[in-house]
């Protein structure tokens, strides 16, 4: 009896110490497969990362392959900012779908700040107790989470991506621009006004803004809220009165048309012409048009003391009515005046040597010639540039008894020929007379 039961322990005490091994065994296999997870070398590789950052090493662990510009500033503010959140934030991942291997989406919070590309080593591959699977993982690739976008709106609207302004391209749609970027978190977009108002955009939402047009001579000035607006936003629009002037001056009259949103309809304008001056204008259907006014301002000293306007508009006066004295009909003294095969010069000169002087009427002038002389609305274009409205009368007393007096009412645009640094030659570019409806003729 006494054998029986020893017998018993030791078969008990045998069958509980393999019960025990096979227990830590499948302890041990449960524990293996467990760190054999693909997810184990995903955290695994998360701390890598963290450390990377600290280090500040990311581009050695992690790949920015699909950023376009590398050397831009915008980049590398981008990868400064995500070291800060990968170092200082906690981070989690999740399973996304791959074709081949594992991937995973590494988040800090709701963002993805890059993704993970796990692949298995077949050789390390094994099966224990028929149920377990071991495989080996290792990380194939680690990609930056860029995020893209493009954003289209109106020119007269600036953008800003992470307090970084970019530059956008012109749209095929007239009057918008649009806008591609490439970032590493998730950007804070700012979008800005001709006024000064800035507001955060959401892509997803409609962004509420208030359009208004605004035509003015470019040679007047255009504030909103009491910021500048640029006059480089406005189309611009030359006439063909002003194709002469262009070759010899690259600032001259034109119409702007600013066609502008803003973010608040509490939107406050000033004009102001060349002096400085500011002035009135009405709103209609949210638009403001202002033509060319008289500005009244005389010709300043230092421009008299280079050129006489007046002389050269008495002898443009009497040149066209044949009564300038000298050779060529008196066209070699108006020559001083004339731009050497300009449009004017060879204008002057068929008038000086075809028949068409011959038809005008025999008469005689007073003594002086002119009366009634005036000299206004200087405008200064630039160095090189300015203009006058220059006005007299001449009266003309012809063989039948009759007085004819010849008026001029033109605005005559002056150009400095001379080279830089050399003593002014300013010589007639154009001459326009101001018609009885406000506008210009060429002469």
């Amino acid at each position: 009896m006494k054998r029986s039961v020893k017998a018993y322990l030791i078969y008990t005490a045998v069958i509980l110490v393999l019960c025990i091994a096979a227990v830590l065994y499948i302890h041990s296999l449960l524990v293996r497969y467990e760190a054999s997870q693909p997810e184990r070398t995903v955290e695994n590789h998360i701390a890598a990362i963290k450390k990377a950052a600290e280090e500040g090493k990311l581009t050695d662990i992690i790949s920015f392959d699909e950023i376009e510009s590398k050397d831009s500033d915008v980049y590398k503010e981008e990868l400064k900012r995500l070291e800060e959140k990968l170092k200082n934030e906690a981070l989690t991942y999740v399973d996304r779908y791959s074709a081949s291997g594992r991937s995973y989406d590494i988040k800090c919070g709701t963002e993805t700040v890059c993704r993970v590309d796990l692949k298995s080593i077949e050789s390390e591959r094994e099966t224990k107790l028929i149920v377990f699977n071991f495989e080996k993982w290792e990380v194939a690739a680690t990609k930056a989470a860029v995020i893209s976008g493009e954003i289209e709106m109106s020119s007269s609207l600036t953008l800003k991506i992470s307090d970084k302004k970019i530059e956008g391209t012109p749209s095929k749609n007239k009057g918008y621009t649009v806008y591609n970027f490439q970032t590493l978190t998730t950007p804070e977009i700012v979008v800005s006004d001709l006024a000064g108002e800035s507001t955060v955009y959401d892509p997803s939402k409609k962004l509420m803004t208030y359009g208004y047009k605004v035509m003015i001579p470019s040679v007047y000035k255009l504030t909103a809220n009491g910021h500048d607006v640029d006059p480089s936003s406005a189309l611009r629009t030359e006439t063909d009165d002003f194709r002469d002037i262009e070759a010899y001056c690259d600032v001259v009259p034109a119409d702007l048309t600013y066609d502008m949103v803003f973010l608040s309809n509490d939107v406050k304008f000033d004009i102001t012409d060349q002096n400085g001056k500011k002035l009135d204008y009405e709103i209609k259907n949210r638009c403001i048009q202002l033509e060319m006014q008289p500005t009244g301002a005389a010709v300043p000293e230092d421009i008299i003391d280079q050129i006489d306007v007046l002389d050269a508009a008495r002898k443009w006066s009497l040149f066209m009515t044949n009564d300038l004295a000298g050779q060529t009909n008196g066209y070699y003294k108006l020559e001083e005046y004339l731009i050497k095969d300009s449009y004017l010069a060879e204008k002057a000169y068929k008038w000086a040597t075809g028949v068409d002087h011959t038809f005008t009427s025999v008469h005689r002038l007073e003594n002086p010639a002119f009366k009634n002389e005036v000299v206004t609305d200087y405008l200064r274009y630039s160095d090189k540039c300015f203009s006058c409205t220059i006005k007299l009368d001449k009266p003309m007393h012809l063989n039948s008894g009759q007085t004819v007096v010849d008026s001029m009412n033109s605005t005559f645009y002056f150009v400095n020929m001379a080279e830089e640094g050399k003593t002014p030659d300013w010589k007639i570019l154009s001459i326009r007379a101001n018609v009885a409806n406000g506008g210009e003729k060429g002469e």
